[in-house]
């Protein structure tokens, strides 16, 4: 058997999570600690999930341990409930005396992360290398901000005309609507964000941000054009 270390992380593992649960209803459970990224797990063949909440330091992670004692392993006092169900909580733990290659690994052509038992990509069913990337092990092998991925056509989305949506591509597979939205909010009011997703609830590289006049995404367009052309989110550089 391997052990686990006890050391803390910025990273919380969420068990109980309803299978439905989506990334959105777990951060929104969530709000007040500010997580930076949840990505949620479900086992088709079991119809079970779980979580990884990033919030960015131990400190972070702390804060919520404490708010919900009761949602840590044989814990009295309060718990972390989503969608009816209360959620245990756990410290993201790296698994010491391992192996190298031993662990989930994320694929080289789309930057998925598979369980390590897969041979092939879940997403896109490219071999496993045989020296993956192991999570954790490396720049850019990170859970829940993975190196950025390919948008679905770089420019398809653009408009001939000034409106008042900008278009992001490039975002990173496991931000946020309110990610982005903070972030561009920095320039003008925002009046909705919505990102393109694939069926799994995973970012498709896509997202489009309305504010409430075409002076005000002109402003955010030139502010981003005299930062270089891009914004950074959620640890991707971003191209407007």
């Amino acid at each position: 058997r391997v052990e686990r270390t006890a050391a803390e992380t910025g990273t919380l593992v969420a068990r109980g999570v309803p299978f439905r649960c989506s990334d959105a209803a777990v951060s929104d459970a969530l709000r007040e600690y500010y997580p930076r990224s949840v990505r949620v797990i479900r086992d088709e063949a079991r119809q079970s999930a779980y979580c990884f909440v990033d919030f960015g330091s131990p400190d972070a992670a702390r804060a919520v341990m404490a708010a919900y004692p009761g949602s840590a392993r044989n814990g009295p006092g309060a718990r972390l409930v989503v969608l009816g169900e209360p959620l245990s909580l756990e410290y993201g733990r790296r698994k010491a005396g391992a192996p190298q290659g031993h662990g989930d690994w994320q694929c080289d052509q789309c930057n998925a992360v598979n369980f390590a038992r897969r041979t092939r990509c879940y997403q896109c069913y490219d071999e496993k290398p045989a020296r993956p990337r192991i999570v954790g092990e490396g720049p850019g092998t990170t859970l829940l901000t993975p190196a950025p991925v390919r948008a679905d056509v770089d420019g398809r989305y653009d408009s001939a005309e000034p409106t008042a949506t900008l278009v992001l591509y490039n975002l990173s597979k496991y931000s946020g609507e309110r990610e982005v939205e903070e972030v561009m909010r920095a320039y003008a009011p925002v009046r909705e964000t919505k990102l393109m997703r694939d069926r799994a609830g995973q970012t498709r590289g896509v997202g489009f941000v309305s504010f409430l006049t075409v002076e005000a995404a002109t402003h955010c367009l030139g502010a981003i054009a005299r930062a270089g052309g891009t914004v950074s989110i959620d640890d991707a550089r971003c191209r407007a």
